[in-house]
């Protein structure tokens, strides 16, 4: 078989995984679904994935360019209106596919040898605040950033717990809120 011909089967499992995981979530994945959804036995994906963490590794993995090609759509300022323009992309998101929030924030997905970060979300979300160079030293720009991270995700988390019934326009607003008060 080509090597062409194994990437693109292997694809097809993880195409196949990934639209699993939006429609139902992570908790009702299985190979045998995937196998039967591809027409594969259930043992052919283990000729391409090591096991299936590596393949959720792979769906991960496509999800977070999904992901970045989702908040680089287009141009973002290094400003303030920026940073609040970057972290509502992000949320919108997450709002539009809640399976891949609770898939990327409640299910331990071993990248074995792999590192996280080869997509630099790390450095857009830093060079994003950019603006504060010369107005903050660098630790407490990072520590701005990271603390507008965890924010946002709190209130993801809240969302998605039930426990806030907030509807986007809401959750627009208390970004907003926390970020306002942030980079001040």
């Amino acid at each position: 078989m080509t090597q062409i011909k194994r990437q693109r089967i292997a694809q097809i499992f993880v195409d196949t995984a990934i639209k699993q995981i939006i429609e139902q979530g992570i908790e009702t994945l299985s190979v045998r679904k995937i196998a039967e959804e591809t027409g594969f036995s259930y043992a052919t994906i283990y000729n391409y994935f090591t096991d299936f963490n590596a393949l959720l590794w792979a769906c991960k993995k496509q999800m977070i360019k999904d992901l970045a090609s989702h908040m680089l759509a287009q141009e973002i300022d290094a400003s303030k209106k920026g940073v609040h323009e970057l972290f509502k992309r992000y949320v919108h998101y997450f709002l539009d596919y809640p399976h891949i929030f609770r898939f990327f924030y409640f299910h331990h997905v071993n990248p074995g040898e792999e590192r996280f970060d080869e997509f630099g979300f790390d450095d857009l979300m830093f060079q994003s605040f950019g603006f504060l160079h010369g107005k903050k030293d660098e630790k407490t720009i990072q520590a701005i950033a990271l603390t507008c991270i965890y924010a946002v995700h709190g209130i993801l988390q809240l969302h998605f717990s039930g426990n806030d019934q907030a509807d986007q326009a809401a959750i627009d607003q208390s970004i907003d809120v926390c970020l306002d008060v942030l980079l001040q």
